[in-house]
């Protein structure tokens, strides 16, 4: 009798793929599951801020109203801008400097809106008709002081 010899791939070759197919779509399942949470995490961050700037522009619009009353009293009573702080009462503080207005809204730990009117006067008082123009509305990063800080920097003398 001849015997027969079969080369064929058997059970244990195709128990390797099969194993080897199941790991890669495990990985990918943990990796998907992930990114998947990474962008839960980032989007829900982002609608916090969101939140957070339009609570803080419209609290900056209120000031803002606010000083525009302000002016607006200053106007028909035809004084000059020096009586601004006497007569403004808000519950933010409200800088002015000659004929700038600034103010700041906290929109979280790290960011300020910031605010900046240019009061318009006309020889010496208040314009009636167009009291301010808006010169910045912006969004500025608090940043942060490291100078009380110890930082611990590599030192190539010890």
């Amino acid at each position: 009798m001849k015997n027969k010899q079969f080369f064929g791939l058997g059970i244990g070759l195709s128990s390797v793929i099969m194993i080897f197919v199941v790991l890669c779509l495990t990985t990918l399942a943990v990796l998907a599951y992930f990114c998947g949470k990474a962008d839960t995490r980032l989007t829900s961050k982002k609608a916090e801020y969101s939140i957070s700037y339009q609570k803080s522009d419209l609290k900056a619009r209120e000031v803002l109203s606010e000083v525009d009353g302000v002016l607006l009293e200053l106007a028909k009573n035809e004084k000059s801008l020096d009586e601004f702080d006497s007569l403004y009462e808000g519950e933010v503080e409200v800088l002015r400097e000659s004929d700038t207005i600034t103010y700041n809204v906290k929109i979280n730990d790290s960011i300020d809106l910031f605010v900046n009117l240019q009061v318009n006067e006309k020889d010496g008082l208040v314009n009636k008709e167009k009291r301010y123009a808006i010169k910045q509305w912006k969004t500025v990063n608090k940043g942060y002081d490291l100078s009380d800080e110890n930082l611990d920097l590599w030192d190539p003398n010890k």
